[in-house]
């Protein structure tokens, strides 16, 4: 049996109403969907990286990465890599390495690339 008191026999009896502490979920207001961040490397290339940086006994350290205009770099602390194009000449701030994709699709390009990597 199901009783439903009103405010004034509450007040009679001497009853508190309780309330919830939790919010009252309305069915009708719609939830906001969260933001997931991107990742900016895809699974593959990532781990390449991580493989790479680790043959030279450095640590990915996935706060360094970044994404501008579609260019990977990663700020390692001797100088950025930056995988565009591992011809383009390096200074001494900058390292120009092959795309990780480009290495992923093409093994033979990795070897220009470690070249680089271990003057580091």
């Amino acid at each position: 049996m199901n009783l439903k008191l009103t405010p004034t026999l509450r007040k009679h009896l001497g009853l508190q109403q309780l309330i919830s502490k939790q919010p009252y979920k309305d069915s009708k207001t719609k939830k906001q969907p969260s933001i997931i961040p991107q990742p900016i490397l895809e699974k593959n290339e990532y781990r390449l990286l991580a493989k790479m940086l680790a043959a030279i006994n450095h640590q990915l350290n996935p706060e360094k990465l970044s994404l501008e205009k579609n260019i990977v770099l990663y700020q390692h602390p001797n100088k950025t890599l930056i995988f565009d194009d591992v011809n383009i000449e390096d200074d001494n701030q900058l390292m120009h390495l092959t795309p990780l994709t480009t290495m992923i699709q093409q093994p033979q390009l990795k070897r220009p690339v470690w070249e680089k990597l271990k003057t580091l």
